[in-house]
C-alpha cells in the first residue's frame, strides 16, 4: 500500500477569519466540508459557510464568524447557530444543517439562504 500524503489546501494553520488567498486565510473551527460542481471546497466555520475556490481564494459567502443567531438573508445578512452538514446539489444549492436553530438551511449560488425545514426555537 502506497503511503498517503496530507497536504493543506488553504489556511495559515492559526485559528482566525480572514479571506484571502492560500496560506494568509484563517479558519476557525471548520467542521463541515462538500464539493461544488466545478470543484470549489465549500466549508462550515464557525457560523459562516466559507468556499475555497479552485485557484485557492477563499471567500465567505454567507453567514458571520462568530456571531450566532437565526436570520434568513443575504450573505454575512444571514445568521447560523452551530451549522455542522453540508451538502451541494446538482445546481450548486447548499444545505446546511444548522444544528443549534434546528432547521435545515439553504444557500443559493448568489448567497441566499431560506429556511427548509425545522423552525428556529431562539429563547429572547
Amino acid at each position: 500500500m502506497a503511503p498517503l500524503e496530507v497536504t493543506t489546501v488553504a489556511g495559515s494553520g492559526e485559528r482566525g477569519h480572514l479571506d484571502g488567498l492560500c496560506v494568509a486565510v484563517k479558519f476557525s473551527f471548520p467542521c463541515g466540508v462538500t464539493c461544488d460542481s466545478v470543484g470549489n471546497l465549500v466549508v462550515v466555520d464557525n457560523n459562516s459557510i466559507r468556499k475555497v475556490h479552485a485557484n485557492g481564494a477563499v471567500t465567505t459567502l454567507a453567514g458571520s464568524p462568530g456571531l450566532s443567531d437565526y436570520q434568513d438573508g443575504v450573505g454575512a445578512a444571514a445568521r447560523f447557530n452551530g451549522p455542522q452538514g453540508l451538502a451541494a446539489d446538482r445546481f450548486d444549492n447548499l444545505y446546511v444543517a444548522d444544528c443549534e436553530n434546528h432547521c435545515i438551511r439553504k444557500i443559493t449560488p448568489d448567497g441566499i439562504v431560506t429556511t427548509l425545514a425545522g423552525r428556529a426555537m431562539m429563547s429572547r
